[in-house]
């Protein structure tokens, strides 16, 4: 995604986040009046552009081998700075999805 639209991205969930559109639901509010933390609207683009990606049917067709491979790549980098930000549960997630695109890949040859 290029950094015009990573930028765009981020600036919805700050205006989403702060109640101004409620395009993008989160599972967390912040404090009234306080700022989000710049990393964790980073971590929150990010897993935005990864569930893009998940969802794309071109990333499971059999010519999608590279972007199955950014997607673990992504998810794991991810998983890493959420629990930096002591996310656990967000990590576990983008952990488990590692693993589920890892093990349809090893079941590629076989289908």
């Amino acid at each position: 995604m290029g950094a015009f639209a990573r930028g765009a991205l981020r600036r919805r969930i700050l205006r989403d986040a702060r109640g101004l559109t409620p395009s993008i639901e989160l599972p967390w509010s912040p404090p009234f009046g306080d700022e989000l933390d710049a990393a964790l609207v980073d971590l929150v683009a990010d897993v935005l552009v990864l569930q893009a990606d998940v969802v794309d049917a071109r990333t499971w067709h059999d010519d999608g081998a590279r972007r199955r491979v950014r997607v673990v790549d992504a998810s794991t980098s991810i998983a890493e700075r959420a629990d930096a930000l002591a996310l656990r549960a967000t990590a576990r997630a983008l952990r488990e999805i590692a693993a589920s695109v890892r093990a349809w890949e090893a079941l590629a040859p076989q289908r």
